[in-house]
């Protein structure tokens, strides 16, 4: 199957484990020289990249087969026993126009092997190269989330540490359409900060929900450590998008969330995701204005040459392009939507989403 053009996907898994060793590289030892310096000694080396899992159901020899790939070069391919599980999930990924990728860890080393004598009977030495690759790869159930991304617009928190959510038991009906044969699947979930009366005083709960529906939540504690992040993204208009694993049966079902928490979000997320929070030099930025003196009255600075600032915009919506077919209200294309061949393309430059009021 062909992957120009594909929009990578991360495969879905915890951390970095489970993995999974790749078989065949002695027959592409070329490809795999080539990720590696030119000069490569006998204790080895080891890379850490990203490799593509591609269903390749026209090979001669195994129907199930899949190629991985590093760099747009083909190193090896998973275990027969292993590629007839993984292919299906694989191959509907490819079909709905996405790449399957996922961290790879490839080791090699280069020795030289005594192969003769020459005329003058010195020896003659011949490089040999020798790798070996595995890539990161859970259960072929856990790779993909069995729901939607969300439609609205988000940001999803990087992978972290496992956090029970509380009050399931509540929320039974809805978790039950997630419960699945293996007894666990990922789904996307996002989190909402709410605000929560108590007999005394109120304080802000992070609401966990799937789908726009309530799932749980999390502990006032704990909660704390994700309402600043969700306040911030929140102020660029987008969700909070978090991994959650729904374990359980028909019976019982319970959700963990698995995300960093504020305070662990490096520089380059923030930066990705909340790109006022930093200047290009990377140091922090605020605009501050200026209060009054103690005493006095406010009086407002002179505005000269500067023009009003607009309110706020209402909302995002999506644009549709001249001799497409009108949109109903507030709708929105999912991640996976393509539009139909049959319509005619953009013009060229089109801006697809525009600022309404």
């Amino acid at each position: 199957m062909p992957s120009i053009g594909l929009i990578e996907f991360e495969l879905w898994s915890k951390g970095d484990w489970p993995r999974v060793e790749v078989v065949g590289e002695s027959f592409y030892a070329d490809a795999l020289r080539s990720l590696f310096p030119r000069q490569l000694d006998d204790s080895g080396r080891e890379l850490l990249v990203r490799a593509a899992l591609v269903p390749d159901p026209t090979n001669q020899y195994d129907r199930n087969a899949v190629k991985i790939m590093i760099d747009g070069k083909q190193v090896g391919h998973l275990p027969k026993e292993d590629a007839a599980r993984y292919q299906p999930v694989l191959a509907a990924l490819v079909q709905r126009g996405f790449l399957p990728v996922t961290n790879a860890r490839v080791w090699g080393s280069e020795y030289s092997t005594y192969v003769g004598t020459d005329r003058r009977d010195r020896e003659i030495l011949k490089p040999e190269f020798r790798s070996s690759v595995s890539v990161t790869l859970d259960e072929w159930y856990l790779i993909v989330p069995m729901n939607e991304p969300p439609r609205l617009p988000h940001a999803m928190l990087p992978y972290g540490a496992a956090l029970q959510v509380r009050k399931e038991e509540n929320h039974q009906d809805i978790l039950r359409r997630y419960v699945n044969r293996q007894g666990q699947c990922w789904v996307y979930g996002t989190l909402h900060s709410i605000n929560e009366q108590t007999t005394r005083t109120t304080r802000d709960v992070v609401e966990v929900r799937i789908d726009g529906q309530r799932v749980g939540d999390l502990t006032p504690a704990m909660s704390s450590e994700f309402v600043p992040i969700i306040g911030r993204l929140a102020e660029v208009g987008r969700a909070t998008g978090v991994r959650l694993i729904v374990k359980g049966n028909q019976v019982k079902a319970e959700v963990v969330l698995h995300a960093q928490r504020a305070h662990q979000l490096d520089d380059a997320w923030i930066a990705a995701h909340l790109p006022a929070a930093s200047n290009r030099s990377g140091s922090q930025v605020a605009l501050r204005f200026p209060t009054p003196e103690a005493g006095s009255p406010l009086q407002p600075p002179d505005h000269a040459g500067h023009p009003q600032i607009p309110p706020r915009p209402r909302r995002i919506v999506f644009a549709v392009p001249p001799g497409w077919p009108p949109a109903p209200a507030g709708w929105e294309p999912p991640p996976d939507w393509r539009p139909d061949p049959t319509w005619p393309p953009a013009p060229s430059g089109w801006q697809f989403w525009r600022v309404e009021g």
